[in-house]
């Protein structure tokens, strides 16, 4: 990877584009607005600059030098790099210049090259809670100015070092591949467990009820968050689109994606659905399922949605951490509820058990399987498949840790990250799409006998007016998400 550098210098003639080779281990790091230190010329100190663009490759290959350090916490949006190429070219001056108006004071590479060295660590230690101290200025009883714009500060960005704590925490588990693979292990026996014990014994009753308690808790916890300070940014922030972000990131895309999630959350294509659907009776019609079951999972997205974001905009954690970010959110919010402890143990342990159920759909449809293709009874299947899937989850542990080199899909990506597109950009849109084909086309069910199963008993059935849609718009639409997944 090449990386275009613009170097921090007034020099006129040093007012362009540089190439820089991006060594391998740097390269997650390595973003459009990324401030880098690298050498240039012949000066043994390193020089600083700023990537302004990201390509494969470079005419000037054989004669390039690498880059040395990426400064990962400080970078520029592109829209700080847009401004500042306009700033140059209206005032006629250099982008470099126009760039360090963006950063924070005191960041130069100068400052950076006198940092203490990664052997000290100063601390700051504050000997009251910060709304003694918030009481202590108002009082005015303290006279210093000084004084008080860094106790300010602290104040303000303590918040922050509780959270790039928290996120530490999380990645030095999953850095811990024994750690992973026990925790891992027990989910797989206790789902095994109950898959083995039956269908209305075992999968119905222990999922009934643990589903039905999370639902609480996720009630009451978003309840909760509603009355958090940042409530109403956090609110307008999740509910209200932006249209410059729609616009970046191509509606089309967002429409895509949207697809993909529904695939994924309702299983649809994999046979989760489908297994689940042949256990059910007959009293009912499907559609009139369908809606409740649609209906249901959007509001516990809905419902997680109101959690997650007021609280990130009340305690400035920012919304784009990824799937840590609920190990990291919902903390701050049990922190500042009266029994947070207890809520806060409650729903984590739920948490597991929603996590659970899901591991117990997907070996349900596998059990069920192996006793229809192979004659097993729960048991055997059961114990068979407790050690296969164990041995097929390894690499997606060691994808975090020993394996973590292994990119699949490009810089930052790890074998979870292939197995995801595997599941949501081929499995589960193909397995669709072969289920919506045997239903309406004559090479499989039939459309008719589709409307039939799908009308038996009371509540909503399927319209016929959507038949033309069902046998041939629907399939395109599947067929195109199929093929944008792989380009």
């Amino acid at each position: 990877m090449i990386a275009e550098v613009i170097i921090n210098s007034n020099v006129k003639n040093l007012n362009r584009k540089f190439d820089y080779i991006i060594p391998e281990e740097l390269e997650a790091q390595a973003i459009v607005g990324a401030r880098v230190l690298l050498p240039f010329g012949n000066k043994k100190e390193l020089e600083e600059g700023y990537i302004v663009g990201i390509k494969e490759t470079s005419e000037y290959l054989d004669k390039l030098k690498s880059i040395a350090q990426i400064e990962s916490k400080l970078h520029l949006s592109d829209e700080k790099i847009e401004l500042a190429k306009w700033m140059a070219h209206r005032y006629f001056c250099n982008i470099s210049d126009c760039m360090k108006l963006m950063l924070p004071p005191g960041t130069t590479a100068k400052v950076m090259s006198n940092r203490v060295n990664d052997k000290t660590q100063n601390f700051v230690y504050l000997t009251k809670e910060a709304d003694e101290i918030e009481a202590d200025i108002e009082s005015k009883k303290l006279k210093s100015e000084k004084q008080i714009r860094a106790l300010k500060f602290l104040i303000e960005n303590v918040e922050n070092e509780i959270l790039s704590t928290d996120l530490q925490m999380f990645a030095d588990v999953t850095a811990n591949p024994w750690i992973m693979f026990v925790w891992m292990a027990v989910i797989v026996l206790i789902a095994v467990i109950v898959c083995s014990m039956g269908l209305q014994n075992g999968v119905e009753k222990i999922t009934k009820y643990m589903m039905l308690i999370l639902l609480g808790l996720i009630v009451v916890l978003a309840i909760h968050s509603l009355t958090l300070d940042g409530a109403a940014k956090g609110m307008q922030y999740f509910l209200i689109p932006d249209m410059n972000k729609i616009e970046e990131a191509g509606l089309g895309n967002i429409i895509i994606e949207a697809m993909r999630q529904a695939f994924f959350t309702l299983s649809v294509g994999m046979g989760s659905m489908m297994i689940f659907g042949s256990y059910i009776g007959k009293e009912r019609a499907l559609v009139g399922e369908g809606i409740q079951i649609t209906l249901l999972d959007t509001f516990v997205a809905i419902m997680s949605g109101v959690i997650i974001f007021p609280a990130c905009m009340s305690y400035n954690i920012p919304t784009d951490s990824g799937p840590s970010l609920i190990f990291v959110t919902l903390p701050k919010v049990f922190e500042h509820m009266s029994g947070g402890r207890f809520w806060g143990a409650m729903f984590f342990l739920f948490m597991t058990f929603a996590a659970l159920s899901t591991v117990i759909a997907v070996l349900e449809n596998i059990i069920a399987c192996n006793m229809e293709a192979f004659g097993w009874n729960r048991k055997k299947a059961g114990v068979i498949n407790l050690f296969i899937i164990i041995i097929m989850s390894i690499p997606c542990i060691l994808g975090f840790n020993v394996l973590s080199g292994f990119t699949p899909l490009g810089a930052g990506t790890n074998v979870l990250d292939l197995e995801d597109f595997l599941v949501s950009s081929l499995i589960l849109p193909i397995g669709s799409l072969v289920i919506l084909l045997f239903c309406t086309t004559k090479l499989g069910w039939g459309y008719d006998n589709y409307m039939n199963e799908v009308n038996t008993g009371k509540g909503i059935g399927m319209p016929k007016i959507f038949k033309f849609y069902l046998k041939y718009i629907l399939p395109l639409i599947i067929l195109f998400i199929i093929i944008d997944g792989l380009i």
